[in-house]
């Protein structure tokens, strides 16, 4: 699928990193979440003064929004490119790409209606945090292809569209600010209908005995020091205690507290650890186990079931959660009644219909 020219400066040839392999196939391209994001924005900033063309001559356009039109060429680019990056293990079932292709359109008719809901608020981006943004973005787009020769006529169209962004931005926020702090009794529903975000993990209350072997250790030493750890643990089996061995021998950062490491949850420990540890009663002490940094002894202290916090602990996070669901919820609910309320036209009304070329190298048919 080429694409316009119109859509960007001659010569600047987006340059995704690519995964280099031995299978003598050409490895998929991953394209990276901000240049779709940067794509979307210039392809909008500059719907006024830009569209695709057929071979004819006739304008390409996607859909009108109240008047404003979403040039094919815009369509296209962000259809095509994101799809690389979402579908790029290969062509995925009809269905799929159905719902893409209807996302792909929603974004961009939600980008017109919120962006013309912001103009009509008058909204002025915020100079301060747009020029941050476009500094920041142009550092990361210098390691593209081509980059310093687009530079000058890309910067102002970047700057064009971080305007727009920050429009939208501020415009969420204000429906964001319309939501107002919960009743207590709404906290309460909210917490006993969402018990599981208040619930605490299982957890284990581990003790660590770690002799530490230094990056290039050799095999000799790895095996000496793993001989000195099963000699540890024959002498605590002996009698003395874990905590006392800790201190004696440990070179982790826990040795002053004889070992122990607290309660500690699934996946706050590497897996062979956590793996060893699952397979302990307690009381029991794990046989030498190789970590990154050397070779442990874990001794499990105690185990806590799960257990759901009571609310007068967790008021705040439930307020916090509350809030954040309601303001997301207005937020789509804004969107919702602008897009309802728009007129929206599309020029190719079974776009969704239509087929997507992965490869790059067929034309779109309709179905």
């Amino acid at each position: 699928m080429a694409v316009e020219r119109s859509a960007r400066p001659k010569g600047w040839r987006l340059s995704p990193p690519r995964c280099n392999g031995s299978t003598g196939q050409s490895p998929p391209t991953f394209l990276p979440p901000l240049i779709l994001l940067l794509m979307l924005m210039i392809s909008l900033s500059t719907a006024d003064v830009h569209s695709a063309e057929n071979e004819t001559g006739e304008k390409q356009v996607f859909a009108t929004v109240n008047g404003e039109s979403i040039p094919m060429s815009t369509y296209r680019v962000i259809l095509h490119m994101g799809a690389r990056q979402r579908f790029y293990h290969g062509q995925p079932p009809e269905e799929e790409l159905k719902a893409y292709r209807k996302e792909v359109g929603e974004q961009l008719v939600d980008e017109i209606v919120l962006h013309q809901e912001a103009m009509r608020r008058g909204i002025v981006p915020d100079p301060k945090r747009v020029k941050q943004e476009v500094d920041k973005n142009v550092k990361r787009l210098a390691t593209q292809a081509g980059w310093e020769e687009a530079k000058k006529k890309m910067v102002p169209l970047l700057h064009r569209g971080l305007q727009r962004h920050d429009r939208i931005r501020q415009l969420k926020d204000q429906f964001r600010s319309e939501v107002t702090q919960p009743s207590e009794a709404e906290v309460r529903v909210f917490y006993n209908t969402n018990l599981d975000k208040f619930t605490s993990p299982p957890q284990s209350r581990i003790s660590m005995i770690l002799l530490k072997v230094p990056p290039w250790g050799s095999a000799d030493i790895w095996r000496q020091k793993r001989e000195e750890l099963t000699a540890i643990k024959h002498e605590i089996i002996k009698g003395m205690e874990f905590s006392e061995a800790a201190k004696r021998y440990s070179d982790d950062g826990s040795a002053p507290n004889g070992g122990d490491m607290g309660y500690l949850h699934q996946g706050m420990l590497g897996t062979q650890s956590e793996e060893a540890i699952s397979k302990l009663e307690t009381g029991d002490i794990s046989d030498p186990i190789t970590l990154l940094e050397g070779v442990a002894l874990f001794h499990l202290i105690e185990r806590a079931d799960a257990r759901i916090n009571p609310l007068e602990n967790v008021r705040q996070r439930a307020i916090e959660l509350l809030m954040r669901e309601r303001r997301e919820s207005v937020v789509s609910e804004e969107e919702r009644r602008l897009r309802n309320s728009a007129d929206i036209r599309y020029s190719v009304p079974d776009y969704y219909e239509q087929r997507l070329e992965l490869s790059g190298r067929g034309k779109k048919k309709k179905s």
